[in-house]
């Protein structure tokens, strides 16, 4: 199946309020047989998709009543290196990737910095908010969890600290993480790890990912 005879009518999510960006699933419709329409999971190399079972508008229509897609206000022209996409406005766009990686990006920069000045005001709420959101467009980078994590602990929401302490572990030990979040929370703890080699390996490490967003 070619790209040039599909449409975007949808993807298989529902966007909601607040919303994080993110990549979308297309849900494609056969112009040359309009009663045809691809789910995903499906393969796109270059023009062409793979490994897709087509389905029926009927199903379409019914999975969209059921809130398990979202159907879009009209049609839009598959492409070749494009991506569906939302914004944290909950703006749908078809791009392409290269400057969907670029608005990524710069997503990352601004809502990092914004997570920063939140959590320097003390509005620890508002600074778990913006880190999500440049998580979700950078989830490699640390950052963002040990804004979230600092946040929550002076909160005292200490589920969702453990959930995103669970969640760093794909870039650090839960140690080290743990001496991150002391070292950011207060000047002694800082002090006290200054001179060990553990706190010398985190400074590498928190170094290593605390460069701009790729």
């Amino acid at each position: 199946m070619t790209l040039d005879n599909l449409d975007i009518i949808g993807f298989a999510s529902i966007v909601e309020a607040p919303t994080l960006p993110r990549v979308l699933a297309p849900v494609f419709r056969d112009r040359t047989s309009p009663d045809s329409v691809i789910f995903p999971p499906f393969t796109v190399i270059g023009d062409e998709v793979f490994n897709f079972h087509p389905a029926g508008m009927a199903e379409f229509e019914a999975l969209v009543s059921q809130e398990k897609l979202t159907s879009l206000p009209a049609p839009i022209a598959a492409k070749v290196n494009h991506d569906l996409w939302v914004n944290p406005d909950g703006h749908v766009a078809y791009e392409p990737k290269a400057e969907v990686k670029k608005a990524f990006k710069q997503l990352f920069k601004d809502h990092l910095a914004l997570a920063e000045q939140f959590l320097s005001a003390k509005d620890f709420e508002a600074a778990c908010q913006h880190a999500a959101i440049a998580r979700a467009v950078n989830p490699v980078h640390l950052d963002p969890l040990i804004i979230r994590a600092v946040a929550e602990r002076s909160l005292g929401q200490h589920t969702r600290f453990a959930f995103t302490r669970h969640l760093a572990e794909d870039i650090v030990t839960p140690a080290e993480f743990d001496q991150l979040i002391q070292a950011r929370m207060g000047g002694e703890a800082v002090a006290e790890c200054r001179g060990s080699a553990v706190m010398g390996g985190i400074v590498m490490i928190r170094s290593r990912f605390s460069a701009s967003a790729p």
